[in-house]
């Protein structure tokens, strides 16, 4: 499958990241995302468009996205501060600027592997075109587009001419949806381009007389024009449809679109041309591009079949009615003949009903859950509390939760008191911790409560299950139990417990939350915020650790311990584990195996000559029972032989089939 499973930020935007990029794990799925405004939410949304966009734009215009003294710099501004090699001199130019730049960047990972990229040098992808192919069949839409519609509402006519620059053309491709440049490309250029020559020396410019010049640029207009007029006639039948039968509207009105003005280069009285950054001044023969006008009209349709056109529609229509004309317009582009099925297309949503009334609001959600969906993989972001949960209840309710990503984003102030984004799964007890501390009062036994089941889930879900039972199979109940245990396994997997013990140290407060002394005190904030810090780190690392640490021997299982006494002897001891036995898959390729305490009573007989002797019954006392390799080298002191550091080659299954280093080293 070629949908996207993670998304990697290195200090892009809100993203503080210090040396290593921050996860966003979609699994292939549809992600519903919620976070407060300045959570990084948007950060995520615009990482994903920066980068896909990318496809569009020069090495240049890549490079100044992660260029820390460009206006338009997307860097996070806590990774700038804690570069004390980030200087500006008189000139404005920066040490090190390359090396800051390249501590920034976004990448993409598919499920199949290939991965996309984008920093100072610009765009990467191991497949080729992988980019350029997702970004065209894929789509952003933000609130912005509507806002852009809104704007209209004072005017005499609504020119979309802008509105299309901005949300349409960079979607749209050349030669009806054949060629390989966007839209907004080709204008562009030919905004870049104009037939002029420029005097460097005086800084002034004139019209060229050059005919071959000026046919070729206004051959590149009238193609250009061309394409447009294509795209308003598919849009003009598409949009309709989607407003009646996806959009479930049922009133009269019709959308036209009409190219009223085109674009064209002509003689105008502007006299400044701007290129490469530098103004030149009107020479002679001076001509500019025109204001293109793309109308928006709305017809009503009478009884009998005829229309009439409705004058002013800004003023006749109310704003939710503007919003799902504008919807239906910018919907229509997600047509199959506009946006052929691709596999890993996607379609990434940003804060875009939250004009709409209820009503409303069902229709355009039922249009992305249950048409749209079908086609795309839907990103959606929101930062209003009520539609999140509408929309999670949709999802709910229609049995597709399984498919989703649900998610919620908070800034999170890490250790060394920088904040940035931290994401975690919706309606967690980390999140509602999250949202009773930031109430207004704040709830902090609450959030402290929250924290208490939080860390319990961490627990029993990433850790052995098996650490958390009694000695009589029931369940470790209490927290404090749970943390005791996993205390227990990491002393013996060699594991550290920095985090663990500061988790320990604020146990009392975990347990009893009304204990504080003051329960609406900065203290108490100060603790709670502590513990938020340490909870998250914890859930990480535990994450981290679920598929490294592995049962290899269940409690009162018993396995065979032999000694070589000679070619022809060995004593074999049946011992009994008393504790279930782990082993932790060092990331550094190294096997750590947890020392569990046998039972003291156990079986011992020689086999010599491959002929089996008595059984005897023997019991050994608390220091040799300690753990299996305490056992191992008192039986080596007590039998003279040698003892060898690799112990566990020593104890096998109880078949003999496999010793325990073969087991370890199986997994």
């Amino acid at each position: 499958m070629a949908n996207i499973d993670k998304i990697r930020l290195h200090n892009f935007k809100a993203f503080y990241t210090g040396s290593e990029p921050q996860e966003i794990s979609l699994k292939g799925k549809n992600l519903l995302l919620y976070g407060e405004n300045g959570s990084g939410k948007s950060s995520i949304y615009w990482a994903l468009y920066t980068l896909f966009q990318s496809e569009t734009k020069t090495q240049a215009e890549i490079s100044k996205y992660f260029s820390p003294i460009h206006e338009e710099q997307l860097i996070n501004y806590h990774y700038l501060n804690s570069r004390p090699d980030f200087t500006v001199d008189e000139n404005g130019n920066i040490t090190n600027p390359n090396d800051i730049g390249k501590n920034a960047e976004v990448t993409v990972e598919l499920e199949d592997g290939v991965e996309v990229r984008i920093d100072k040098d610009g765009n990467s992808e191991s497949v080729a075109n992988k980019i350029q192919d997702l970004h065209r069949h894929s789509d952003f839409i933000t609130h912005r587009l509507l806002v852009n519609f809104y704007n209209f509402r004072n005017s005499k006519g609504i020119n979309l001419w802008e509105v299309f620059v901005r949300d349409f053309f960079p979607f749209l491709i050349e030669d009806r949806g054949r060629g390989q440049k966007t839209l907004w490309q080709n204008l562009k250029s030919i905004e870049e381009n104009l037939p002029f020559n420029l005097d460097t020396a005086s800084k002034t410019f004139k019209r060229s007389r050059s005919k071959v010049w000026q046919r070729n640029f206004n051959d590149t207009i009238r193609k250009f024009n061309s394409d447009v007029e294509h795209y308003i006639t598919r849009i003009n039948l598409l949009s309709n449809d989607v407003y009646k039968d996806v959009l479930k509207n049922n009133d009269n009105i019709e959308i036209f679109l009409k190219y009223n003005q085109p674009l064209k280069y002509d003689h105008y009285a502007d006299n400044v041309y701007t290129k490469d950054g530098v103004d030149y001044t009107q020479g002679t023969g001076y001509a500019k591009l025109n204001n293109p006008f793309i109308s928006l009209v709305i017809r009503r349709v009478n009884d009998d079949g005829s229309f009439s056109v409705v004058h002013r529609p800004q003023a006749y229509l109310n704003e939710a009615k503007i919003t799902m004309i504008a919807l239906s317009i910018r919907f229509s582009l997600l047509h199959d003949s506009i946006k052929p099925p691709y596999a890993g297309q996607f379609l990434a949503l940003d804060d875009l009903l939250i004009s709409l009334d209820m009503s409303n609001r069902e229709k355009v959600l039922e249009a992305i859950l249950n048409v749209y969906a079908k086609k795309y993989k839907i990103y959606l972001f929101t930062h209003e509390r009520s539609f999140f949960n509408l929309v999670k209840r949709r999802i709910d309710y229609g049995g597709n939760i399984s498919e989703w990503e649900i998610r919620e984003i908070y800034q999170i102030t890490k250790d060394d008191g920088i904040p940035s984004p931290e994401d975690y799964p919706s309606k967690g007890f980390f999140s509602l911790a999250l949202q009773h501390k930031n109430n207004r009062p704040p709830d902090y036994p609450a959030s402290m409560n929250y924290l208490r089941k939080e860390l319990e889930e961490i627990l029993v879900t990433n850790l052995p299950k098996e650490i958390f039972k009694n000695d009589d199979g029931t369940n470790k109940d209490k927290l404090n139990d749970k943390i005791i245990a996993t205390k227990k396994l990491f002393e013996k997997l060699n594991i550290d417990q920095k985090v663990v013990n500061e988790i320990d140290d604020f146990i009392f407060l975990l347990l009893n939350p009304m204990s504080h002394s003051d329960l609406e005190s900065e203290i108490y904030k100060t603790d709670i915020e502590k513990v938020l810090t340490l909870v998250a780190n914890f859930r990480k690392e535990c994450e981290t650790l679920k598929p490294l640490i592995k049962r290899i021997l269940p409690r009162s299982n018993k396995i065979i311990m032999v000694i070589n006494k000679d070619i022809n002897t060995v004593n074999e001891y049946v011992v009994t584990v008393s504790e279930d036995v782990f082993v932790y898959l060092n990331p550094d390729g190294s096997r750590v195996s947890s020392h569990s305490e046998l039972e003291k009573d156990l079986i011992c007989y020689e086999v010599k000559n491959s002929i089996k002797g008595k059984e005897n019954k023997i019991s050994i006392n608390a220091k040799q029972k300690e753990n299996l390799q305490k056992f191992y080298e008192y039986c080596c002191n007590k039998e003279s032989v040698a003892i060898d550091p690799d112990f566990l080659n020593f104890y096998f299954l109880s078949d003999k089939s496999k010793n325990i280093s073969q087991i370890i080293a199986d997994l």
